[in-house]
């Protein structure tokens, strides 16, 4: 119990630090915009990149997917299945399957992982990031497509190439790939990270997961639940 509550008060801690932050005038939603753009294109891939680089392809176990796939699959339909009693049309239960599925594997998952099992089980944890966003968006992309073509198949495959493409682009899936492949060339070459681009990279990696939870606690304050229920 002492091992949960060492997790989980640090973490929500620094939510409620970020809440804090977002509802007085020390960020505004300009400046949240900006810093939500500093944590996601530059701390994350650091310590995505820095956490692949040093895993070797053999170690991986495929399992892990499955078994968090198969889970949110079941999920997935049965939300659907929700959707289609309370007389939702495909892509509005499509939605609302993804809002019930969709994890935050990035700005709430890895602080977690991080603070309990460290780097090493950051591993098994960016496994499923990297290929969450690419299955569960562009497939609720397909299904949205499909009910709003109508039954028409024209261009529902361009317009899920683009949306899976789309997914490719974002900035932590990259970085996964990359330090995996990285690790890969490091590991049957000479070739190695220089001692001082590895401390940087070391530092922002430190300071991803605070940040994280703190622009996730500050987007909350700018969130107003009025409208929304």
């Amino acid at each position: 119990m002492s091992a949960i509550i060492d997790i989980i008060v640090p973490v929500f801690g620094m939510v409620m630090v970020g809440w804090l932050i977002g509802r007085s005038k020390l960020l505004t939603p300009e400046g949240l915009r900006g810093f939500t753009a500093v944590t996601f294109y530059v701390l994350f891939p650091a310590l995505l990149f820095r956490s692949m680089a040093k895993v070797r392809l053999e170690t991986l176990e495929p399992q892990v997917l499955l078994a968090f796939f198969s889970g949110v699959a079941v999920l997935y339909g049965v939300l659907m299945a929700i959707g289609r009693m309370q007389g939702l049309r495909l892509g509005d239960r499509a939605m609302f399957a993804l809002s019930g599925s969709f994890s935050n594997g990035v700005g709430i998952g890895i602080p977690f992982i991080s603070y309990g099992f460290g780097e090493q089980g950051l591993v098994p944890l960016l496994m499923i990031i990297s290929v969450h966003s690419l299955i569960l968006l562009t497939f609720t992309c397909f299904l949205m497509e499909m009910d709003g073509a109508g039954g028409r198949r024209g261009n529902v495959l361009k317009r899920l190439g683009g949306a899976a493409l789309s997914m490719l682009k974002h900035p932590v899936i990259p970085a996964i790939f990359a330090g995996l492949l990285w690790g890969e060339i490091s590991a049957h070459t000479s070739l190695a990270t220089p001692a001082v681009l590895d401390r940087i990279l070391q530092a922002f990696a430190a300071a991803a997961p605070p940040c994280g939870l703190i622009m996730v606690g500050a987007s909350l304050a700018h969130v107003g639940l009025k409208g929304h229920w």
